[in-house]
């Protein structure tokens, strides 16, 4: 398994092409994503057969519909943030942002599986940033797609409408039962491991 992210739109948002064999995932299609995830995928010679969100913040979703209109593949987004991504007002931060609502093909639930090519993700529920935030985890390779649950130093913000602070520390003291050399690759900022994070996580 291969993953390759890139930073996206105005508030410079983590999109990751994550590649197993001729097959590949795409996760949070932020603005201007579409084009990017496209390209990297003819470069690679992969289809991408499944788009995923991590959450429902606009900037996580915002080219959802574009890349589905380059691709054949399904959407998949927790239940319980599936709402923010088919509404027709989305949460812009207070920003003139352009938008285009997408309608999921399934819904993550925690424990399920998402297969890529040979692979699989094990779905982690981690509501607090948002009500249906998840992780992905590939335990084979020791590797965690956190979105807005997990950055390096910090988590995601908990003062927005949905946001939960207990569920968050709920959220981020499950995460610490995963080995130290997992490395996290988060929705913002750079990349780091639980190992780095550890030590605060398990103050909280």
């Amino acid at each position: 398994m291969e993953v390759r992210g890139f930073s996206v739109g105005p508030l410079a948002t983590n999109t990751y092409l994550v590649r197993v064999g001729e097959v590949a995932l795409a996760i949070d299609p932020g603005q201007g994503a579409a084009e990017v995830l496209t390209e990297a995928a003819e470069q690679l010679g992969v289809t991408i057969e499944t788009v995923l969100n991590t959450h429902g913040h606009w900037d996580h979703v915002a080219d959802n519909a574009a890349l589905l209109r380059k691709v054949e593949a399904g959407l998949l987004i927790h239940g319980d943030d599936a709402e923010m991504i088919t509404t027709e007002t989305p949460l812009t931060f207070g920003m003139d942002l352009p938008w285009e609502p997408s309608t999921p093909t399934g819904l993550l639930e925690d424990g399920a599986e998402v297969r890529v090519g040979e692979e699989r993700f094990v779905v982690l529920h981690t509501p607090g940033h948002t009500p249906g935030g998840v992780c992905l985890w590939w335990e084979e390779g020791e590797v965690l797609i956190a979105g807005d649950t997990l950055f390096a130093g910090t988590y995601g913000r908990v003062d927005l409408p949905g946001s939960d602070p207990a569920r968050m520390v709920e959220s981020l003291r499950r995460l610490t039962e995963l080995p130290d050399a997992t490395r996290v690759y988060p929705g913002h900022g750079p990349e780091t491991t639980i190992g780095a994070e550890r030590d605060w996580m398990e103050r909280l």
